[in-house]
């Protein structure tokens, strides 16, 4: 149960390092709305990059030695394998460093951010939550007598942008002096 609002969870351990995200805002499927600090996840992503470099470039020349007579099969294959490996560490380094990036999973209003620039925080933890725009709902407190000229509602927010409404229930318990 989500109770109207979404959470935006981390997916790795880490510190903040930037707080896009600001509460009121709308936003959309894929902004970014926290950065943890990614520079070691950076170097690894650098360092994984190169050392898939090294083996492929190792592997082509190994083929062509290999088409010579120059070595053997078994260890033309124990190169291929060592380019696989490459290439999954190389994966992995990347997706370390894209899950420091904490990114809007749909579009709405940004209701809640739980963190602030040089905390440190554990994956997994709610970061901020967001309020899908088709759950969002305002409650008005509104005299009956003033209740009859409404057939509509315009509302501003933060952002200074419109939304329009309607009145879809009203509640018997609200009386003008409650």
């Amino acid at each position: 149960e989500h109770d109207g609002l979404w959470p935006l969870c981390a997916g790795r351990s880490g510190v903040v390092a930037e707080v896009r995200g600001v509460v009121g805002a709308i936003v959309e499927e894929g902004d970014t709305l926290i950065l943890l600090d990614d520079s070691a996840l950076r170097l690894e992503e650098l360092s994984a990059r190169l050392v898939l470099q090294q083996t492929r470039s190792a592997y082509l020349r190994s083929e062509q030695v290999h088409a010579g007579g120059g070595i053997s099969e078994q260890a033309l294959e124990a190169l291929d394998f060592d380019v696989q490996a490459a290439e999954i560490r190389y994966r992995m380094a990347q997706m370390e460093r894209r899950n420091a990036v904490v990114r809007a999973r749909m579009r709405g209003v940004l209701a809640e951010v739980h963190v602030h620039t040089g905390e440190r925080v554990a994956a997994g933890q709610v970061l901020a939550r967001i309020i899908d725009a088709e759950d969002l709902k305002a409650v008005l407190y509104v005299a009956t007598d003033r209740l009859v000229a409404w057939g509509s509602v315009i509302a501003v927010g933060p952002s200074r942008e419109r939304f329009t409404g309607h009145v879809s229930h009203i509640s018997p318990l609200v009386d003008v002096s409650s």
